[in-house]
């Protein structure tokens, strides 16, 4: 049985102090795709595929680790083959990795990857299993891969196939600490005003404590 991983989604927590009392935690969370499933169902709620170009791709028991991987379409000349998601990485940087194989013409038939819309690396040959890896600030992505042949020559196994997808991001929590019980003795006279004054809560009595803002805090 392959000890490879099945499409998976897991949470890891980072903890900062931010008081005696309260917590920032950086909570890491992990989209993995490996194909193992044997179709481009993807992760409910978390990734989805879709298909575009002249043909889709398809599922290969040629994996990088495990069983499957997914495979370019087979095309001829001035055609591509794409496969792309879309995730966001909300508050902190993450990274995309990915295994990638080729078996093209060099130089002319090759697989490009692209990052909402700009070509961020491109392989050609004839290339075994590798790993590559992409940080990731905030924001959403739209990820692709796409085989493009030029206009003449078939070579090799005409194919680029990519593998062992995880995508990583960070959610922000914030935990104020056990809840605090006081026993106010009261005068029974309207108009009493009770305080608190705030003394070492996060960061500063200014503090903007919105999402956003903790996520530059932490940042920093």
């Amino acid at each position: 049985m392959s000890s490879r991983i099945k499409n998976s989604i897991f949470f890891r927590l980072l903890i900062v102090c931010l008081s005696a009392i309260s917590l920032l935690i950086a909570e890491e969370w992990n989209i993995h795709e490996s194909f193992e499933n044997n179709d481009f169902n993807g992760i409910p709620n978390s990734l989805s595929w879709e298909h575009s170009g002249d043909e889709n791709w398809t599922i290969d028991t040629n994996g990088s680790d495990g069983t499957y991987s997914a495979r370019s379409g087979v095309i001829t000349h001035n055609q591509t083959s794409s496969l792309s998601t879309t995730v966001e990485i909300p508050y902190l940087p993450g990274s995309i990795k990915f295994s990638y194989k080729v078996s093209t013409e060099p130089n002319y038939d090759k697989l490009f990857f692209y990052v909402n819309g700009a070509e961020r690396s491109q392989w050609d040959g004839v290339h075994e299993w590798s790993d590559t890896t992409f940080v990731l600030t905030p924001g959403t992505y739209t990820f692709k891969w796409e085989y493009f042949k030029d206009e003449s020559v078939d070579t090799n196994d005409d194919a680029v196939w990519i593998d062992d997808i995880s995508i990583t991001g960070h959610n922000i929590v914030v935990d104020a600490g056990n809840d605090i019980n006081l026993d106010f003795i009261h005068d029974a006279i309207p108009g009493g005003v009770v305080q608190l004054d705030g003394t070492n809560t996060y960061p500063d009595d200014n503090a903007n404590l919105s999402i956003p803002a903790l996520a530059v805090w932490f940042q920093n």
